[in-house]
This record gives structure tokens, C-alpha cells and sequence, in this order.
């Protein structure tokens, strides 16, 4: 996978610093925020996660729009910091999605500069049954990405992901796990939120 030369302006997001901050760092991070989504143990890869569904648009106020915050998510390792941070957001009104990540683009620019890679959203192909598009923006200490993504339930997802690059490649299986996810390197662009998505 392709890695910037350069480091990224900042790796912390929302307040919360990828690459150094510990479990304890973490608990304290989402209970400052009234988030109760305790560390578990992902059932086949060696990492710990934290999946919030709750109380989502106090803990995250500048991301509050019109499409509702569903998911935010942290990974770590059993013994290292915190080195994902992702969050989704779903709608039902295909403009509604597109305006809003046009606005986050904007706003992840203007911290990150110039994308990496881009697949800007196209209102023909939003208005089908399935699409996907995404802005990408690689450094050496960070990898940040916010796709639109539409299945055939017709709602879509705006995800945002922020990873120290290499970390979920290189996290070994759970041992005595077995089956899908156990092991492994992840595709280009995986996401643990939209894992049957398209590819750009």
C-alpha cells in the first residue's frame, strides 16, 4: 500500500492522539465524552475495539448534520496504543449525504492539504441502487479517508477513517480462532464498517 514521505500536519483527531494514546488514555477519552463502550476484544484479530453506538452527537458535536451518527469506533492492540479512530454516518436523502460530505472534504482539506487520491461524488451514479466514493489523503504517520457509500438498502454511509498505516496489517490472528478475519492482510481500503463495499 502506498505511504506518503510526509507526516501528516497532526495524527490526533477529535481530541485524541493515534499512535500514543494507552487503554487507560482511552477509557478516560470516551467517559470525558459520556461514551460508555468498554474495550473488547475483537473475536479473531489480536486487537481490542471499542464500538460506541450511543450518545453519539453530544460526544461529537462537529459532526453533527443531517444524517445520524451510527458508529464510532477505536482499535488497538492487546499492547499497544490506540491506532484507529473511524465514524459513520447514515442517511436516507441522497442529497443530504452528498452535501455533507462535500463539507467534510472541505474540512479535512484544509487540515490535510491536497488529497492523495480522489473519487469526487457523481449525483448520477448517487441516485442508483449501489455507489461508492471516496478522498483519500496518505502520510507516513497517517492515513485518513472519508468515503459515501450506498448499498441496496438504499441508505447510504458517510465513514470517516483515521489509522497509523501498517498497524491492521500487520496484527496476527486470535489465537484458537479461526474462519473469515483470523488472519492475513486486509485489501486496499478496507473498512471493518463497509467490508462488502465496492471497490473505487
Amino acid at each position: 500500500m502506498y505511504h506518503g514521505i510526509s507526516t501528516a500536519p497532526s495524527t490526533e483527531v477529535f481530541g485524541l492522539k493515534l499512535g500514543a494514546t494507552s487503554a487507560d488514555d482511552a477509557a478516560a477519552w470516551l467517559a470525558a465524552r459520556g461514551l460508555t463502550c468498554p474495550g473488547v476484544p475483537a473475536p479473531r484479530r489480536a486487537t481490542v475495539r471499542y464500538a460506541c453506538e450511543a450518545g453519539l452527537d453530544a460526544a461529537l458535536p462537529d459532526r453533527v448534520g443531517r444524517g445520524k451518527l451510527a458508529t464510532l469506533l477505536l482499535s488497538r492492540t492487546e499492547s499497544g496504543p490506540v491506532h484507529y479512530l473511524s465514524v459513520v454516518r447514515r442517511y436516507s436523502v441522497p442529497e443530504a449525504a452528498a452535501d455533507e460530505f462535500a463539507a467534510t472534504r472541505k474540512s479535512l482539506g484544509e487540515r490535510y492539504g491536497t488529497p492523495t487520491r480522489e473519487r469526487p461524488v457523481d449525483p448520477k451514479k448517487l441516485a442508483g441502487p449501489m455507489a461508492r466514493f471516496s478522498t483519500e489523503w496518505r502520510f507516513a504517520d497517517l492515513d485518513v479517508s472519508l468515503s459515501l457509500f450506498k448499498g441496496g438498502s438504499g441508505t447510504l454511509s458517510l465513514t470517516e477513517v483515521y489509522a497509523v498505516p501498517g498497524v491492521e496489517a500487520g496484527v496476527g490472528a486470535r489465537p484458537g480462532s479461526e474462519g473469515h478475519g483470523s488472519g492475513g492482510e486486509r485489501p486496499k481500503g478496507w473498512n471493518p464498517h463497509v467490508e462488502a463495499a465496492p471497490k473505487p
